[in-house]
């Protein structure tokens, strides 16, 4: 194992440390493993797991970054980042693979839930 001079972690071998794809690696695995992520309650809490073993594993999986527009998303949105769950994808092509969202309708003292529609702001 290696280490950088000043540092106490093993320099890392695949050269891409501050590359955006191992970025999105470090950060998907975060929002999975560590509780006090933003992002933890709509991820790890909804039992999302991070199931890549490597960033090896990652990038055989998902490549390079096609442009800065792109970003990784989940297939199947309640699925695991796991392999053949994985894609880069744009905003839109996200948007438009978003869980449900549920509002909730009252009228006359009767509430109703009502599944994929768009709640406003």
């Amino acid at each position: 194992m290696r280490f950088l001079k000043g540092h106490h972690k093993p320099a890392l071998k695949h050269g891409m440390s501050f590359s955006p794809e191992y970025h999105a690696y470090q950060m998907a695995k975060y929002r999975c493993t560590n509780p006090e992520s933003e992002c933890w309650k709509d991820y790890g809490a909804r039992g999302i797991r991070f199931r890549f073993t490597s960033f090896a594993q990652w990038f055989a999986e998902l490549g390079l970054r096609p442009t800065q527009q792109h970003s990784v998303d989940r297939k199947d949105v309640n699925g695991h980042y796991a392999p053949g769950n994985v894609r880069w994808a744009t905003r839109t092509e996200q948007e438009l693979n978003k869980r449900p969202r549920t509002a909730v309708l009252d009228m006359h003292n009767e509430a109703a839930a009502i599944t994929g529609v768009e709640t406003p702001i």
